[in-house]
């Protein structure tokens, strides 16, 4: 994608995040049917933005014709490690101009896991995020697969074993990324 596309997709993502809405009870009840109760708590603590793009991921996955409960789990949960601390729109507006302009900063300010300042947190979140939210989902009982999902989204599947897990998320990171 270059850098123009990438920019009007940044902006769309934030007219999203800016106008999101409560979840429906029929979206309520499509999520139900696929978290269990302790994923379901994971997903509600995401803010709104976060419940709607997870929700769009999984729809996107269902339209081209995914039906695995771990690989829509994963769909719904991918960013839950983004709760752990706080995480606002104008944080990830800073993260995406930085990694554009000074990546070689932003890669080092991911770095500091360990009581991040405030400059710092949103590269850190950005950087550690799947691992913190393959360890919540593990925590509520996941499966071991909806786990792996969670923990590499961000990584590049070529490193993977080619598997039923690297072929959904290869699924799982097309859908993230039109979504």
């Amino acid at each position: 994608m270059g850098w123009l596309s990438r920019g009007s997709y940044r902006v769309w993502q934030l007219w999203q995040a800016l106008t999101a809405r409560p979840l429906s009870q029929e979206s309520r009840t499509t999520i139900a049917a696929v978290l269990n109760e302790g994923e379901r708590r994971l997903f509600y603590q995401q803010p709104l933005s976060g419940q709607r793009h997870g929700l769009r991921v999984m729809e996107r996955l269902r339209r081209a014709g995914h039906q695995a409960r771990p690989l829509l789990a994963a769909a719904l949960l991918h960013d839950i490690g983004k709760t752990r601390y706080s995480y606002r729109w104008w944080d990830r507006s800073l993260v995406v101009a930085i990694d554009f302009l000074w990546p070689e900063k932003a890669a080092e300010w991911g770095q500091h896991s360990e009581r991040p300042n405030r400059l710092q947190r949103p590269f850190v979140v950005k950087r550690h995020h799947p691992a913190w939210g393959a360890e919540a989902a593990a925590a509520v009982g996941s499966c071991a697969q909806t786990v792996a999902l969670i923990a590499g989204h961000q990584e590049r599947v070529e490193q993977w074993e080619d598997d039923e897990t690297a072929r959904m998320l290869r699924s799982l990171q097309w859908a993230d990324d039109l979504s």
